[in-house]
């Protein structure tokens, strides 16, 4: 009895990568935010032999080639392959700094060649970038903002909480955000100074702020007709 075994022709082989114009010092960093996303979400990678390849192989193999070029302020990324599948080619531009401008080049050229799933994972993954590709949800993050010359009572703070609950329904139920979270209770000055930083904590982008005027008088029935 003979045992066979072989590969299936369905199965994709793997393809060199080569990435030129990188900036001295970024060369390691940089392989290392590409390779992941071609190898992940488009095609096998291999590693290149320490000695390179052979001019047969370059003329036989499949191979993804990125170019770098900078210009004072812009990264322009360019992509090209030979002997994939299926052609891959782009061009993309970033004003973003390293290495968020690797990122957002990368993924802006592949975006269209990822599958439906790499999409919805590329942009959960890489919300921070922005990219026009993905649909933009805003993080949204609740502050209360009160003023410290009035008494903060009781019913207060319970009004608050209500109204807190019903800002963050209003949210989520609002096509294009996303409700993350009640950062608390703060003063107007405290907020123009944190505010970044609740941001970043958060990891959130949009902030909504709200604050009670008039006096709260408590109830048994609704703390809404309880805000005079």
């Amino acid at each position: 009895m003979a045992l066979l075994t072989f590969q299936g022709a369905s199965a994709k082989e793997a393809c060199f990568l080569f990435i030129n114009g990188e900036k001295e010092g970024q060369e390691f960093a940089i392989d290392q935010l590409i390779r992941p996303i071609i190898s992940t979400h488009i095609h096998p990678i291999k590693p290149v032999p320490a000695e390179g390849i052979t001019s047969r192989q370059e003329e036989l193999e499949c191979l993804f080639e990125v170019s770098l070029v900078y210009s004072e302020k812009t990264l322009n990324m360019s992509l090209d392959t030979k002997r994939t599948e299926s052609k891959i080619s782009g061009f993309a531009s970033s004003g973003n700094s390293f290495p968020d401008n690797i990122r957002e080049t990368i993924l802006t050229i592949l975006f269209h060649n990822f599958s439906a799933s790499s999409k919805k994972l590329i942009c959960s993954q890489n919300a921070d970038l922005f990219l026009e590709e993905c649909p933009q949800f805003l993080k949204t993050l609740l502050i209360h903002q009160y003023n410290p010359d009035k008494d903060f009572s009781e019913s207060s703070s319970q009004a608050v909480t209500v109204l807190a609950e019903e800002l963050q329904t209003l949210i989520q139920e609002h096509q294009g955000l996303e409700f993350i979270g009640m950062a608390g209770s703060f003063q107007e000055d405290q907020i123009l100074d944190q505010g970044p930083l609740l941001l970043k904590k958060y990891e959130a982008n949009l902030a909504m702020v709200f604050h009670l005027e008039g006096d709260i008088l408590p109830s048994k029935s609704s703390m809404w007709k309880a805000l005079a």
